[in-house]
């Protein structure tokens, strides 16, 4: 993945709330608050391969855009993915 590590996702706006879980096939996903203001954030993710590579968009994925998140919580599955809830 390089000394650097991995950005999952190239967007100006604030992030913060990092979640990480395995996808069950070598990679991982990476969720986050993403703050479009200072008072609205959607939850935001990417999946990356085993190697590193970004398999969504370059900016991630929304996966939850109600624009009202104040917490969110990810679970990793057996079989792979991840389900979230935000509230």
């Amino acid at each position: 993945w390089g000394a650097g590590g991995v950005r999952a996702g190239l967007v100006e706006f604030k992030q913060d709330m990092p979640r990480i879980v395995r996808d069950g096939n070598g990679g991982a996903l990476v969720l986050w608050a993403n703050w479009q203001s200072n008072s609205t954030a959607n939850v935001f993710g990417q999946r990356l391969s085993s190697g590193g590579a970004r398999l969504w968009s370059a900016t991630g994925d929304s996966v939850a855009a109600n624009g009202e998140v104040r917490s969110f919580e990810v679970a990793e599955r057996p079989a792979g993915g991840a389900p979230a809830r935000t509230s």
